[in-house]
């Protein structure tokens, strides 16, 4: 797969377009083709563009999907080095028989993409992602770009965070990661940003929802900072 030159940050960007029912399968090959991983991203551009345009000061996103801790796995054993046994989980309850295959075909896909990574790292990632995660990745960087607080949720958001850093180096350092969930991936991957979570309560949910969860930590962070009067303007 050729490599490709992501969209200009700030570009006037194309309206949303279905991409495809699905990728293909990463067990037997690449998951997408360059075109479709450009389109995921530029449809994830335009998502943080319309919230900043809306005035957003904080962008939570979430996924839906049965399946989506595999490409997860993938991508986390890809960028961060992490091992395939820490970087597979039982997603949505595999027993030990789906674990053990699970596990197998992350380790080769991850083994495939690594080949790919110094000389062309999109289509590394494109190998094993999923267009979910590039969306996400692709709404992350551009948010950042434009100064909004970033509050990651569970695995396969996280994924899309560490591809977001990859490509688009910095990103990071407007994220705060809500939690980390059940899934042991999740750790590495946040580890990996240099981020500590918000709540240790190994949640198995997405959606946005274990996001949700811990925002109204950040209104309590913030009123405390600014709403709350020193001592000195009590007792003075």
């Amino acid at each position: 797969m050729p490599g490709l030159a992501l969209p200009p940050a700030g570009a006037a960007l194309p309206p949303p377009q279905i991409l495809a029912g699905g990728t293909r399968s990463l067990a037997h090959g690449p998951a997408m083709t360059a075109d479709q991983f450009a389109a995921a991203w530029v449809l994830g551009e335009a998502a943080a563009q319309r919230a900043a345009e809306d005035g957003m000061a904080v962008l939570l996103l979430g996924e839906m999907g049965i399946g989506n801790t595999t490409p997860a796995a993938c991508l986390t054993m890809l960028l961060t080095g992490a091992d395939g046994n820490v970087a597979t989980g039982r997603g949505a309850g595999a027993d030990d028989d789906v674990l053990a295959r699970k596990r197998a075909i992350v380790t080769a896909a991850a083994g495939r993409a690594a080949k790919l990574l110094t000389d062309d790292p999109q289509a590394a990632i494109a190998e094993v992602a999923g267009f979910e995660i590039f969306a996400m990745a692709g709404c992350f960087a551009e948010a950042a770009r434009r100064g909004l607080t970033l509050l990651l949720d569970g695995y396969v958001a996280t994924a899309g965070a560490l591809v977001a850093e990859r490509l688009c180096p910095g990103t990071a350092s407007m994220m705060i990661a809500a939690h980390r969930s059940a899934e042991t991936g999740h750790g590495a991957a946040l580890a990996a940003l240099g981020l500590a979570p918000l709540l240790e309560w190994e949640m198995r949910l997405g959606e946005g929802s274990g996001a949700l969860v811990a925002l109204p930590l950040l209104d309590s962070a913030a009123a405390l900072i600014g709403k709350v009067a020193l001592l000195s303007e009590v007792t003075g």
